[in-house]
C-alpha cells in the first residue's frame, strides 16, 4: 500500500476515531518506509549525511546506506510523514507547530481534542497510547516517530514505549526521538551511575527519572535509530537559541532550558539525525 492510499489520512477533516480502523490492522506490514526524504539538486561534494533507503533493488532487504547531500539553498526537503505522541503537552505542542510550519504531514494520537486546532496537514487519532493496536495504527505509513510523552506520576510512558518499538519494527519505521530528563544522563560524580542515582540532582522524588530510565533501556536494546533529548529544569519560554548540548552528559553548570529551545533542538535532531544512539543533555 502506498503512502497516497494511507487509510489514516482523512481528507481535510483530519479526525479519525480509532475504533473504525481496526479492520486495517492486517495491512500494516505493507507500508513502505523512508527514514529521511531529501531532494538534492546540486550533486556536488557535501557536508552532511542523511540516511535513506537504498531503493535500487525493491526486493532487497530493508537495509540503509549513507547518501550525502548538499545542505544549502539548492537542497529542498521533501515533506515527511511523522507521528507525534504527546502533541498536547508543552514540548509536543511546540514540535507540532514547527513540523506543520515547515510543510510536514503530522499524525497525532490524543485522548481529547480540545487543545488541537484544525490544520490541513494534521491528522488526529483519538485513542489511548497504552493500547498496542491504536499505537500501530498511528505509526503505520509514517517516516519518523516523535514522542514527547511525560510521566505525569503515571506509568503511561513505560506502557506506551514498548508498543511504539514493536510497531516500528513491524512496520519498518526506523527513526524515533523522545523527550527524557536530565536525570538519566551519566553522572559526573560517579560515571558508572546515572545522575538521579548518584545524587547529581537535588530532587528527592525519583519516579519520573526511573520511568525515563526504563525507556532508555528499552530504546538502547531496540535496534532502532533512537535519540533521547534530556532537558534539565524546563520552564515555559520561547526559543532564543544559545543553548548547549552534550552527548550523554548535562553541559557544565547547566541549570535550565526553555520549552521552546528544547522543542527546536529535538525537532532538528529528528530530521538531521546527528545524535543517533545517544542521550543528549541540553541547557543554557
Amino acid at each position: 500500500m502506498s503512502h497516497r492510499s494511507n487509510p489514516f489520512s482523512c481528507a481535510r477533516l483530519g479526525l479519525i476515531h480509532v475504533d473504525r480502523l481496526y479492520k486495517v490492522c492486517d495491512r500494516l506490514n505493507k507500508y513502505e518506509y523512508r527514514p529521511y526524504r531529501v531532494c538534492d539538486r546540486s550533486k556536488k561534494h557535501v557536508d552532511r549525511s542523511y540516511k535513506v533507503r537504498d531503493q535500487s533493488n525493491k526486493h532487497a532487504d530493508r537495509s540503509y546506506k549513507n547518501v550525502t547531500v548538499k545542505r544549502d539553498e539548492r537542497m529542498e526537503m521533501v515533506p515527511l510523514k511523522m507521528v507525534l505522541f504527546g502533541a498536547t503537552g508543552r514540548v509536543g505542542g511546540e514540535v507540532l507547530k514547527l513540523a506543520l510550519a515547515e510543510g510536514h504531514e503530522v499524525t497525532v494520537l490524543v485522548r481529547s481534542l480540545e487543545k488541537l486546532a484544525p490544520h490541513d496537514r494534521l491528522t488526529v487519532i483519538q485513542g489511548d497510547v497504552r493500547n498496542a493496536v491504536t499505537v500501530s495504527l498511528a505509526i503505520a505509513g509514517m517516516d519518523v516517530v516523535f514522542s514527547a510523552l511525560g510521566t505525569d506520576k503515571t506509568t503511561t510512558l513505560t506502557e506506551a514505549i514498548p508498543h511504539m518499538i514493536k510497531a516500528m519494527k513491524d512496520i519498518e519505521v526506523g527513526r524515533i526521538v523522545t523527550i527524557g530528563t536530565a536525570g538519566i544522563l551519566q553522572s559526573k560524580i560517579d560515571p558508572e551511575k546515572l545522575r538521579y542515582e548518584a545524587g547529581d540532582t537535588n530532587r528527592r522524588l525519583t519516579f519520573a527519572a526511573e520511568e525515563h530510565h526504563k525507556v532508555y533501556d528499552m530504546l538502547r536494546l531496540s535496534g532502532l535509530e533512537w535519540t533521547i533529548v534530556c532537558p534539565t529544569y524546563l520552564p515555559d519560554g520561547v526559543a532564543v537559541d544559545g543553548y548547549r548540548t552534550e552527548r550523554d552528559l548535562l553541559p557544565g553548570d547547566g541549570k535550565q532550558i526553555s520549552v521552546g529551545d528544547t522543542a527546536a533542538f529535538a525537532y532538528s535532531e529528528l530530521l538531521q539525525g546527528d545524535n543517533i544512539g545517544f542521550r543528549v543533555g541540553i541547557s543554557y
